[in-house]
């Protein structure tokens, strides 16, 4: 998984030869301070956007899927199409409803030599049994899969 390394520089120094002035009265020198430096990482999801051929062809392979049921392929809005890095061969997308009578779903496909197909399509455990769990988290799917 990729990560993302971001270095933040925290310096706090002061220059020699700067006075305070102590409770007393007296001038006191303060010595310079070393900088501190940290170095954060963050876990990032390794999925891709695809390109613009890539995306055409998942759009077509969830349009003519049979796991859109009864809803028509002109009732839906194809978006947040992801390409996986752990395993290119697997991608994800959400369908969203042109009306209010169907959710919001995640659509997990396939790619294999015959081009790209809908595996799994719903709102919960989506392709839980079919795809490993680093692909499942790299693709972000909603994932309640039992262990």
């Amino acid at each position: 998984m990729k990560r993302l390394v971001t270095t933040i520089a925290l310096t706090a120094a002061v220059g020699a030869g700067m006075l305070s002035m102590a409770d007393t009265g007296s001038a006191a020198t303060s010595a310079p301070k070393a900088a501190t430096s940290y170095v954060v990482m963050a876990k990032t999801p390794a999925s891709t956007t695809p390109n613009a051929a890539t995306k055409a062809a998942i759009v077509r392979a969830i349009e003519r899927s049979p796991l859109l049921g009864e809803v028509p392929p002109t009732g839906i809005v194809v978006s947040q199409i992801k390409v996986s890095t752990v395993n290119p061969t697997w991608a994800s997308a959400l369908i969203q409803p042109k009306n209010s009578d169907v959710d919001p779903a995640q659509v997990l496909l396939h790619k294999t030599s015959k081009g790209w197909t809908a595996r799994d399509l719903g709102t919960d455990q989506i392709g839980c049994g079919l795809v490993a769990k680093k692909v499942r988290a790299d693709l972000a799917l909603w994932d309640n899969c039992a262990a």
